[in-house]
């Protein structure tokens, strides 16, 4: 097959986020096979480029102004203007898609469903069947977070979504969980979206490392949808509890603070004087880097209020690390509560609390919930193990005609 995904994220220039990381693993595996692959992606510069990296051709293309006269039903010009940037990015891919013809040469076209990239592929290549990967939609993303965005924004960028979902002929999603808030959001019958696991390569398990203080770690945007502000309490509770902890949070910062402003500097108000520094904040850290804190950590908390298949879990999984995680959304189905790492609720601080203590204070406990879970990742989401299931999707949608 010729494959092309539309994937404004992707490594190295457009960072490591969930959506880039999906596409880097998967489009070399996909490669590998056999296949013709193709990422569109996004240019920080002004000049757009071309690059062969594993086997999959990566074409970066700089965002275009969109004049206003593209946005015909059922799309409204007043309505683009609430998400400019988002629109003008749809546009984009649907202008490269014209101009580079080898772009269009391809059999089917996979995008996320994350700001509705592929709005306009439809009226570009109504020929070109193409499919939706649901990562997390931005309509459940700024709930989650209570954010202060504005809710014209919000629903200008919903609109676009809506669109690219309603013309695909295929949908995947790794969590099942995440399929029926999808089903729901976008009215998509039940048994449409097919569940496929994000793929993960690991590198070797690395040497578990002693630090000279046991460690928590934290690994994620820190916003509130990943329920960090829910675990200071616990966590408070924790470091008072055992004087040789510490708490290391590992993210870049955001705006979605309880009213707005920045997040980090809303954690570190909550925090007593008396504990401020044994709780370290690490900001965005490179793959080496994150891999010598997941190397050294006692437990890896991951407290998200709702979350789909996150990167995270997966790379501390892999790292052999004993992870607390949320049992709400996705990493409920990923771990095994007691054997591949601990589930808790973190609306209820007292099970954060007992399975932070449990694997801190247990660490033959701790050491068996790692060996299993990186286990578990090798075995069901390596590129290798996933690609032929995302290939058979694939060739399910090519064997449906397009329908006009």
């Amino acid at each position: 097959m010729k494959i092309l995904f539309l994937s404004s994220e992707f490594p190295p220039e457009t960072g490591f986020g969930g959506i880039g990381t999906y596409v880097a693993h998967l489009a070399p595996a996909l490669a590998a096979r056999g296949h013709t692959v193709t990422v569109l992606s996004r240019t920080l510069g002004k000049e757009d480029t071309e690059a062969r990296v594993d086997g999959v051709r990566v074409v970066r293309v700089a965002d275009r102004e969109a004049p206003p006269e593209v946005w015909q039903p059922p799309f409204d010009p007043r309505v683009a203007r609430q998400a400019k940037s988002h629109y003008d990015r749809a546009f984009t891919v649907a202008l490269a898609l014209q101009d580079d013809p080898s772009l269009a040469d391809v059999d089917i076209i996979e995008a996320a469903d994350w700001a509705g990239e592929a709005a306009l592929v439809r009226a570009m290549l109504p020929d070109v069947p193409y499919v939706v990967k649901f990562h997390t939609p931005a309509k459940l993303v700024f709930a989650w977070n209570e954010s202060g965005v504005s809710g014209a924004f919000i629903e200008a960028l919903h609109k676009l979504e809506s669109v690219a979902v309603h013309n695909a002929m295929g949908f995947t999603c790794p969590s099942r969980w995440m399929i029926g808030a999808c089903e729901e959001l976008f009215e998509i019958p039940p048994g449409h979206v097919r569940a496929i696991p994000n793929p993960f390569a690991a590198g070797p398990v690395a040497p578990r490392r002693t630090a000279p203080e046991r460690r928590v770690l934290y690994v994620g945007r820190l916003e509130a949808r990943k329920g960090v502000v829910e675990a200071v309490a616990p966590m408070c509770r924790v470091l008072r509890a055992l004087p040789d902890v510490h708490w290391r949070l590992a993210g870049a910062d955001t705006n979605s603070a309880p009213g707005g402003g920045s997040m980090k500097a809303a954690l570190a108000a909550r925090i007593p004087e008396d504990l401020r520094a044994r709780v370290h904040f690490l900001g965005a850290l490179d793959r080496v880097a994150l891999g010598d804190e997941l190397a050294s950590a006692n437990a890896v908390l991951l407290p998200s209020r709702h979350e789909n298949f996150p990167y995270a879990c997966l790379e501390a999984m892999a790292a052999g690390a004993a992870v607390v995680a949320s049992r709400n959304g996705g990493m409920a189905e990923m771990i095994e509560s007691g054997r591949t790492g601990l589930l808790v609720d973190p609306k209820e601080p007292g099970t954060v609390i007992d399975a932070l203590l449990r694997v801190l204070e247990q660490p033959f406990f701790a050491s068996e919930l790692g060996r299993a879970a990186a286990a578990v990742v090798h075995e069901r989401y390596r590129p290798d193990v996933v690609a032929p299931l995302v290939e058979q999707h694939y060739a399910s949608v090519l064997a449906t005609p397009v329908s006009t």
